[in-house]
């Protein structure tokens, strides 16, 4: 029974990369059968399978995207995400000041409700603030913890409008954005002085484009406002020309590492604007979908093709190649 207890763990620990299993898997295969020794098992404990798998699946993100890269990442989404709910709770979701507000709730009184708001994108924005006060106590676990269970809800919106009569919104588009953007914010510990730096910085640069763009204030409160004035400005082709330039200037300024970590970081920016782009422009849309898997697919060939020539690329700062040389 032993050496089946042996396999099963060793079949769990396949979910960690090989790396990591010719470094650790023999001490924790060991732990892992000392624990079920002392306890008496024959088989692994409840859970201890889907924490294995868990943690191996995080072993296999921090090789492809570092914790310095996901951290990056992630305290850049948790600004813009919080920011962005803030904002469209004060225009959208509730828009206390807009003209039409009362006469949008009472010519669709069974559209527009969720309390005394217009959507119950409310909650979204409830639980990304939590998750801030929560991180800024010092409760980092607990506050990606409230992230994770944001980027769900955001998930489960649409199908809990179906079900209950009257609640309208958030829009597909917002919902897909703040799904990834918290699961991004979750993805790594955020940088507690940039946080608490950057959110001042995201809140007065929305409050700015809105401000200048008479969206404080609309006349008719849209989910979609932001989507409406920029997305229809801007194609999806621009804003990934001007991403793919500063990849360029980063990796000229040998920082590979911020390349990763605005990458990921524009993540949940693309997939909105590709979203609103399909809903006003589907043909605009679907060029550019073709365009970036073209892309895509020329870049893969690119390191297929120099992966079997023998060719390795090392990104090394300059320092430690220094330091090697003495």
């Amino acid at each position: 029974m032993t050496r089946e207890l042996e396999a099963r763990y060793r079949t769990a620990l396949r979910w960690y990369p090989e790396s990591w299993r010719q470094r650790n898997a023999d001490a924790v295969l060991g732990m892992l059968l000392d624990g079920a020794d002392h306890d008496g098992r024959t088989e692994p404990a409840p859970g201890e399978r889907a924490d294995l798998a868990f943690r191996g699946l995080a072993e296999r993100a921090a090789v492809v995207l570092p914790a310095g890269v996901r951290s990056g990442a992630a305290t850049l989404a948790f600004g813009y995400g919080l920011a962005f709910s803030l904002i469209a709770f004060w225009s959208s979701w509730w828009a206390p000041l807009s003209r039409y507000r009362s006469w949008l709730r009472g010519t669709t009184p069974d559209v527009s409700t969720f309390g005394p708001f217009l959507s119950p994108g409310v909650v979204l924005t409830v639980l990304w603030s939590a998750a801030l006060v929560l991180f800024l106590l010092g409760s980092g676990r607990a506050s990606r913890v409230i992230l994770v269970v944001s980027g769900v809800v955001a998930i489960l919106l649409p199908s809990v409008n179906a079900i209950v009569p009257g609640w309208d919104g958030p829009s597909a588009t917002n919902l897909v954005f703040f799904a990834l953007a918290a699961f991004v914010a979750a993805s790594a510990a955020p940088a507690r002085r940039a946080l608490a730096i950057g959110v001042p910085l995201w809140i007065l640069l929305f409050v700015g484009v809105y401000a200048w763009n008479a969206m404080l204030m609309p006349d008719v409160p849209s989910d979609r406002q932001f989507w409406y004035v920029f997305a229809a400005r801007v194609p999806p082709s621009v804003l990934v020309a001007l991403l793919i330039l500063a990849a360029i200037v980063l990796l000229l300024l040998r920082r590979p590492g911020a390349v990763g970590m605005f990458a990921l970081a524009a993540v949940p920016w693309t997939a909105g604007w590709y979203l609103a782009t399909i809903r006003d422009n589907p043909a605009g849309a679907a060029g550019w979908a073709l365009a970036a898997g073209l892309a895509c697919a020329v870049g893969a060939v690119l390191l297929v093709a120099l992966r079997r020539s023998g060719v390795r690329i090392v990104l090394e700062r300059p320092d430690r190649a220094a330091r090697k040389t003495r």
